[in-house]
């Protein structure tokens, strides 16, 4: 399935627009106002540097929790702990319970938050080239590089690495077709939809990605 950049760009403003309307359903139940309605799907975007609401803290970078087929997930953990906890805690999110924890590259803005959740034991998935193994496994957390796109459960996988930032992408499955979050996208959205779309054989449905993605 082709997948060009025009196509991710609108995506994208979809993908913008559709981020209100998902922080909005997340935060006040009110499901007919999400693109994400009937899918068991949730993601509430936790950290992010776009103010949202008053009583959250902002800062560069992101970090998005993720409820899908009743799985509970963090994809990317922001800058610091602070921020993660105490966002977390204002919209009334527990991060006991998370199941699985994916970073979608190394820099800062989207690991720092990691302490949050240390010597708890989690698996979080790293892309392969990535050398942040032996302070994930300082932390308490079992560190898991991936090499090649995974299934990490009943229609939900992590997009294997791409270059020259080495960077991982997180695709959940939908009767519509692939929701896929990204960090960065270092790489490229649209190359990062590509290898998603043609490694599990789905159209594309929505990107959810940061204000700063990168579109090459």
């Amino acid at each position: 399935m082709e997948v060009n950049r025009y196509a991710i760009a609108a995506l994208i403003l979809l993908a913008t627009i559709s981020y209100l309307y998902v922080r909005e359903w997340s935060l006040t139940r009110q499901e007919e106002n999400s693109s994400l309605k009937n899918h068991d799907i949730k993601v509430v975007v936790v950290v992010d540097n776009n103010p949202y609401r008053p009583d959250l803290k902002t800062s560069w970078g992101v970090s998005m929790y993720v409820e899908y087929k009743g799985i509970k997930m963090l994809f990317d953990t922001g800058p610091n702990e602070d921020v993660l906890k105490y966002n977390v805690r204002e919209l009334g999110i527990s991060l006991e319970g998370i199941k699985h924890v994916i970073i979608s590259h190394d820099h800062g803005d989207h690991t720092g938050g990691l302490p949050a959740i240390a010597g708890k034991g989690l698996e979080v998935y790293l892309p392969a080239h990535s050398s942040l193994a032996g302070w994930v496994k300082d932390l308490g957390l079992r560190p898991v590089l991936v090499n090649d796109t995974m299934e990490l459960g009943d229609g939900m996988y992590i997009i294997g690495e791409l270059p020259p930032i080495y960077e991982q992408a997180l695709a959940l499955k939908t009767k519509k077709g692939i929701v896929l979050l990204v960090g960065c996208s270092h790489p490229g959205v649209d190359k990062i939809a590509k290898k998603a779309t043609k490694e599990l054989g789905e159209r594309l449905f929505l990107v959810i990605a940061v204000s700063y993605t990168h579109l090459r």
